[in-house]
């Protein structure tokens, strides 16, 4: 599975990349800081998961989701939010993406959910492994 990491922060890079490197089922990881980078990767590298930062650019953070909801309609996406967003926005958020998350307050929840997305995409291509 290929993956692509796009957040502003390189601690919080750093960190994803440490964690995503020890998940076997992980054959390739993008990472990038920026939204244009990510959005020309996305259409480059065509990733099956998508782990970013909800507000990548000082611009409108939701039309740069649909951008990204648009450009990456098979990708599963994983959005790390770290600010409070109004009800109707987080409405809109959790129809674009697949799991949403604050990263500073739940780290571990961000390696669940992609174990979580990692056993749904092995189960559901009859590769899962049987412990």
């Amino acid at each position: 599975m290929k993956v692509l990491v796009a957040h502003s922060s390189l601690p919080m890079r750093s960190s994803l990349l440490k964690m995503l490197s020890g998940m076997e089922a992980i054959s390739m990881i993008i990472i990038t800081d920026n939204f244009t980078e990510m959005l020309n990767n996305v259409n480059r590298y065509r990733p099956e998961l998508l782990i970013f930062e909800y507000c990548l650019s000082n611009g409108d953070c939701e039309k740069a989701l649909r951008q990204i909801a648009s450009a990456a309609k098979q990708s599963k996406k994983v959005v790390l939010v770290s600010r409070q967003l109004a009800p109707e926005a987080l409405e809109r958020l959790k129809a674009m993406a697949d799991v949403w998350l604050d990263p500073a307050g739940n780290p571990e929840g961000i390696q669940k959910a992609v174990e979580g997305i990692l056993r749904d995409q092995s189960s559901s291509s009859g590769t899962g492994k049987c412990n």
